[in-house]
């Protein structure tokens, strides 16, 4: 039997049965939007349409066993490091300081000078030196009394005096002496 239904729900069905349509009239082009389901069917139709409850089907064989993964690389060592540069030697210490102190007059005279020389002791190096006039008042130092300090070698320095005043003046040498480590 064949439910046709045209237009809404509140238009009433009529119903069509198979003696009622001539062989070969509708094609499946008719009832192409129209698919039967289940639910289509009353309930007494789908108990008969139902079969008897088949048998349990074979359990189904093993899968294949997956592959193993493959281990990674091991990864390159690293390069060593370049040494590093090594470091200069150390200044060479010293020890034995000892301050070597000599005076001598300069005359009175008019542009009299007086220059001489002190050697540190044997075996020790000049480290330094300072000199001048000792015991002049400000006024003496100001313009008459020159003195300069000079390096002779390793183990000298020398001292030069000009005195310009009208008194003697003492001229003074100290030289710093070390002995140098090897």
């Amino acid at each position: 039997m064949l439910a046709l239904s045209f237009g809404g729900g509140a238009f009433a069905a009529r119903l069509i049965t198979g003696s009622q349509i001539k062989d070969g009239t509708i094609t499946t082009k008719d009832v192409k939007d129209r698919s039967l389901k289940v639910r289509d069917f009353s309930s007494r139709t789908r108990t008969q349409l139902t079969g008897p409850k088949g048998d349990k089907g074979d359990k189904g064989d093993p899968g294949i066993q997956g592959i193993p993964g493959i281990q990674g690389i091991q990864g390159v060592p690293g390069i060593q490091g370049i040494q590093g540069v090594p470091g200069t030697n150390g200044l060479n210490g010293v020890s034995g300081f000892e301050v070597v102190t000599d005076s001598q007059p300069v005359a009175a005279l008019l542009n009299s000078t007086t220059s001489y020389t002190l050697d540190c002791p044997a075996g020790k190096k000049a480290l330094a030196a300072s000199g001048g006039f000792t015991g002049v008042g400000i006024v003496d130092s100001l313009a008459t009394l020159f003195s300069q300090v000079t390096r002779v070698d390793d183990d000298t320095f020398s001292i030069v005096g000009l005195n310009k005043s009208l008194a003697i003046q003492q001229l003074a040498l100290k030289v710093t002496c070390v002995t140098a480590l090897p």
